[in-house]
């Protein structure tokens, strides 16, 4: 296969289509699709597009749950020349509203049965009706290199997501790079985790496709359960997977990690650190490559192949350009900068940056424009990430310059969030910031000032609520502090060294648990690590201390490694006090009881789940 006379995915796609229709194309647990059942159903929903009229160069909204079917649903769209764009259904649905109102959606393709009763302006049809129909597509002209092949909504700084544009020519040029850097081919199996609603995701989805490989989209049950993800690893043969490095540490952390069969294991998303490398490859002897770059140039821009052995004077570098991507550094002036070790703005050129933003015109101005190389003029896209480049032309990357930040993978802009809480009743002024002086990982934290008669309990509350229904839950606040004033510097901005110092002080609830066992000791512990709280008694709520999906995932293989039971999510969700916890690890059922009631209830356990059990007790 000559990857190199495609001009789309499409067209590589379609020729694994004729030459090996019966291999599997995509597998979520006990669903598959060969390559050609997964074409006759995109061809259904490009016929169906068609027949209703819908335009070429539409944005049609995906909101489904993790199947087989959802790769079908984007390619059908892509193959009538429409751009897809994927919906997190567990979004507020203010939020989805939001999106699908920006992005003027006519039309959503949902089997999400709470989804589908929303009220969101738009027909919504179920694909699964599609599919038992015999709707043709005649038209079959391929999209150009130019037009859009997906939308992907990302935080705005004023609290409005912004839809980013990618075109068919930026994927191709990504996926074409990533075949050939890391020589995939139709013997890989890629894991699929992340959520569609995020640009990671993309070449999770396509890039198998392209090579002829086999896709495994990880069932959700198994999304916030580490254990789930390991088994999957092995189940499935896994030879390429992607973590966020706050994801790979909790994998590491577990003993079953050593064992995983992945010949290549890539991470990005947030800074790796030299502290996770040396984790990484304790365990395992898998390369490790560490990706940057952000949604509006198409999921990377530069990668590093990771090398333990590298100098550890500075952080781990994010590596070079990926093919047909430039990288350049700008300084206050908006001057190339030329000198290594030389801090500037990370701009980036190529193939790969995006078309713009959808209806944000003023936004696609700042973040999109022109820079002299040479005497000749590129487009370019401004991150706002600081960085510089080592002698060896490596990139580091130093932080921000503006409110935006990644936290656990995600982009999250602190001002989207501080302008919901000060809009709040009862506030009187407010400010978010990132806090990692009292934990390792970043956490979004909240402080704020309630106005002179306000109820200080039905602010807080009032706080958490606008912020629930406004914004996913990636942004939510791990901390909310009640100040009576704000700390300022001589100038009159807010001190957030200060604020930060906040974290270090001493707490005043109660510093150990009423029930003094071993079990609730231990558990008081993991709580206390997880949360970065003292403050835990045995009727504290999980949730209520900051906890977010994440928490849960680290929960849940600190309790793996420490009791040998293997709990789920679920257990958490419907246990969320400490006290209930403490009872449920103390029931006395045994490992194996515990490993075959929780993960035989998976989408595709099944019976071999019951038969990986030996493996689980004989690495625990």
């Amino acid at each position: 296969m000559n990857h190199g006379t495609y001009d789309s995915i499409l067209d590589m796609i379609l020729y694994h289509v004729d030459s090996t229709p019966d291999r599997i194309a995509v597998k979520c647990g006990t669903q598959r699709l060969t390559y050609r059942h997964l074409d006759m159903q995109a061809d259904l929903i490009a016929g169906y597009l068609e027949h209703n009229d819908v335009p070429r160069n539409a944005i049609i909204a995906v909101a489904m749950e993790r199947t087989v079917q959802l790769m079908a649903v984007c390619l059908g769209i892509m193959k009538h020349g429409s751009a897809y764009l994927p919906i997190d259904i567990d979004n507020p649905e203010q939020r989805i509203k939001n999106i699908l109102d920006n992005a003027r959606v006519e039309y959503i393709f949902s089997d999400a049965a709470a989804f589908r009763t929303q009220s969101l302006g738009a027909i919504t049809v179920n694909p699964h009706s599609i599919f038992s129909q015999a709707y043709t597509l005649k038209n079959i002209t391929r999209p150009r290199p130019s037009e859009c092949a997906y939308c992907i909504y990302t935080s705005g700084s004023t609290g409005a997501p912004k839809g980013v544009l990618i075109s068919h020519g930026a994927l191709l040029n990504h996926t074409q790079w990533f075949m050939a850097a890391f020589a995939v081919t139709e013997a890989d199996i890629i894991l699929q985790r992340t959520s569609v609603a995020f640009d990671a995701s993309v070449w999770e989805l396509w890039t198998g496709l392209a090579a002829g490989a086999c896709t495994v989209m990880l069932p959700a049950a198994y999304a916030k359960h580490p254990l789930g993800i390991l088994l999957t690893l092995q189940q499935e043969h896994i030879s390429i997977a992607q973590f966020v490095p706050i994801l790979l540490r909790e994998l590491v952390r577990l003993r079953q990690f050593e064992h995983i069969p992945c010949r290549l294991v890539f991470c990005g998303g947030e800074s790796l650190t030299w502290e996770l490398v040396d984790l990484f490859f304790a365990k395992t002897r898998a390369p490790l490559v560490n990706l940057y770059g952000p949604t509006e140039t198409t999921i990377e821009a530069t990668f590093w192949r990771v090398n333990p052995d590298a100098d550890r004077a500075l952080p781990p570098p994010i590596g070079q350009p990926i093919r047909g991507m430039q990288v350049h550094l700008l300084d206050e002036q908006g001057e190339p900068v030329v000198q290594p070790h030389q801090e500037g703005e990370i701009v980036i050129a190529g193939p790969g940056v995006a078309i713009g933003y959808v209806n944000s015109p003023h936004e696609k101005e700042l973040r999109f424009t022109s820079l002299s190389i040479d005497g000749h003029a590129i487009r370019i896209y401004k991150t706002g990430d600081i960085g510089f480049f080592s002698p060896s032309g490596d990139l580091y990357y130093l932080g921000r310059h503006d409110s935006q930040h990644k936290v656990n993978g995600h982009r999250v802009e602190l001002l989207a969030i501080e302008e919901i809480v000060r809009q709040t009743s009862g506030v009187r002024c407010a400010a978010v910031y990132i806090d990692t002086i009292y934990s390792e990982e970043k956490q979004i934290c909240v402080a704020y000032v309630p106005q002179a008669d306000a109820d200080a309990k039905a602010v807080e509350q009032s706080i958490r609520q606008a912020l629930s229904i406004e914004l996913p839950s990636y942004m939510h606040p791990n901390r909310l502090y009640e100040l009576t004033e704000l700390p300022l510097l001589p100038n009159g901005k807010i001190n957030h060294n200060a604020l930060r110092e906040l974290a270090c002080q001493p707490d005043t609830g109660p510093t150990v648990i009423d029930v003094q066992t071993s079990t609730a000791l231990q558990l008081h512990s993991i709580w206390t690590e997880v949360l970065n709280q003292q403050t835990i008694s045995s009727d504290s709520h999980f949730f209520e201390c900051g906890a977010t999906s994440l928490s849960v995932m680290m929960l849940l293989g600190r309790i793996a490694n420490l009791f040998n039971v293997d709990l789920s999510p679920k257990d958490i969700f419907d246990h969320p006090v400490l006290a209930q916890q403490v009872k449920l690890l103390g029931e006395g059922a045994s490992h194996a009881e515990r490993t075959v009631c929780s993960l035989t209830h998976m989408p595709g356990a099944g019976e071999w789940v019951k038969r990986r059990l030996g493996w689980l007790s004989s690495r625990s």
